[in-house]
């Protein structure tokens, strides 16, 4: 019982604990400077689809 105990108190605190790692500094990922495009998919059914860039 005193381990089922343990592993639970360590995940909780695991859950509440702040992380150091920012996930977007270090990816790069959400960068704000990125330009934004527009994706338009188009098809019919049936038919290939065709993908279309818009800016």
């Amino acid at each position: 019982m005193a381990i089922v105990a343990a592993t639970l108190a360590l995940f909780v605190w695991k859950g509440l604990r702040r992380s150091k790692t920012d996930f977007h500094k270090q990816t790069g990922c959400g960068c704000d400077g990125a330009p934004k495009v527009n994706f338009v998919v188009t098809g019919r059914k049936g038919e290939r689809p065709t993908v279309m860039m818009k800016d």
